[in-house]
């Protein structure tokens, strides 16, 4: 007997490439390794009759003689199905798209390509060969790849899922329906998960890059947990974004960064995790998550390469005025030292920002002998000096101004 399988917590990405794989192993069932995402449990509820998946307590596993493995290349996602590696009577093909780690499956066929979905590659496959896809596993194909993808926008993305999905399309996939199959509306319980992962998150820079923490206790498991941490991500515009949640007496420790900021993949790795460069993540027994999340800041000090900070290039010692100055001093000294904004300060705190403009309407009011503290502008938005380049840039770009 044959069976095709993927990772634990299979999302849309694993089963489209196992569909897609029982086209090249007709003969072969599909079956779980553990339990499925929300969103694909219920996609196979309304999709009974296009396809059968089962679970491994209807796989007789003493009748197993090949074992086709996609979405995964890691010993240790691929739940009881691990028992079945390095059996010579069991033959091993693996399709994926991950990059390597200390954990690999050793096969007799490996077909590992740096794609931005496994489907990807398996629908790459099927056209090479010619194998005819319908399309309602166009559909399926392309959701794969849609989800795996972040709607073809993460930094891992290649011309070839684009190349894919738009193939797929004209194959006769709904595009159009991808959105209704991994929606993104929450359920209560997730809607709190993601609202304490918010609540209870803190910011640092570290060696430039932004990166932001948080870490949750829920009574009980919920699905979507590397979603909610791509989520937390975006809200903080953070480069690196690492999360915490325990849920029963497992703890998911899910990692979340930007092409260039870290190989989260590489990160995880000691803890026995895995994943991609920019999204990986681990499950551990009974570890406190805030103690976690705190090892994995000091751990970043080392793993993230310094970059240029705002410190290394702004404006240094500050020339400042306080806010009882008069106009006249503060204009004189603009022309003196050839500045066109100054700081205004009392003791270490900054009150507001006074520009060239702002003195040039005093002066031509005549006012001149007036507190400097009545034309300044509050509110000012200030940068962290160990803050990178990025941030100080989006800082600027934001709030449409010209200087921090």
């Amino acid at each position: 007997m044959k069976v095709i399988t993927s990772h634990m917590g299979n999302d849309f990405d694993s089963l489209a490439s196992m569909v897609a794989a029982q086209k090249l192993y007709p003969d072969a069932k599909l079956c779980l390794s553990g339990s499925a995402g929300r969103t694909v449990r219920e996609f196979l509820k309304r999709n009974a009759s296009h396809w059968t998946v089962l679970t491994p307590r209807k796989i007789k596993f003493d009748e197993i003689t090949m074992l086709i493995v996609v979405d995964s290349r890691s010993r240790s996602r691929i739940g009881p199905f691990a028992s079945l590696l390095g059996k010579k009577s069991i033959a091993v093909h693996v399709y994926d798209h991950h990059p390597p780690s200390n954990d690999d499956i050793d096969g007799e066929f490996l077909a590992i390509e740096p794609v931005g979905a496994c489907t990807t590659l398996m629908v790459e496959i099927l056209l090479e060969k010619r194998i005819p896809i319908a399309p309602h596993e166009a559909t399926l194909f392309a959701t794969g790849i849609y989800e795996d993808t972040g709607g073809l926008t993460f930094s891992g993305v290649t011309a070839r899922d684009f190349a894919a999905v738009s193939r797929l399309k004209e194959i006769g996939g709904d595009i159009a329906s991808i959105p209704s199959f991994i929606e993104m509306t929450f359920s209560a319980p997730e809607r709190r998960i993601l609202d304490a992962l918010v609540e209870n998150a803190w910011v640092r820079f570290i060696n430039g890059a932004k990166a932001v923490f948080s870490a949750v206790s829920a009574p009980s498991y919920v699905d979507g947990l590397s979603l909610f941490v791509h989520r937390l991500r975006d809200y903080f515009d953070a480069d690196i974004a690492i999360a915490a949640v325990k849920m029963d007496t497992r703890t998911y420790l899910v990692g979340r960064s930007s092409e260039d900021a870290l190989d989260m993949a590489a990160f995880l790795t000691p803890f026995g995790g895995g994943g991609h460069p920019q999204a990986a993540s681990v499950t551990l027994h009974n570890a406190k998550p805030l103690p976690l999340v705190r090892e994995m800041e000091q751990l970043l000090h080392d793993a993230v390469k310094p970059s240029l900070t705002a410190g290394d290039i702004m404006t240094s010692p500050v020339m400042a005025v306080p806010p009882d100055s008069l106009v006249d001093d503060a204009y004189r000294t603009m022309l003196r030292y050839g500045h066109s904004a100054l700081p205004v300060v009392k003791g270490k705190n900054i009150l507001g920002l006074i520009t060239r403009k702002d003195l040039d309407k005093a002066h031509l009011h005549g006012f001149g002998k007036t507190l400097i503290r009545e034309f300044m502008t509050e509110g000012v938005i200030t940068v962290p000096c160990d803050a990178s380049i990025r941030e100080a840039h989006r800082l600027l770009a934001t709030h449409s101004i010209g200087r921090l």
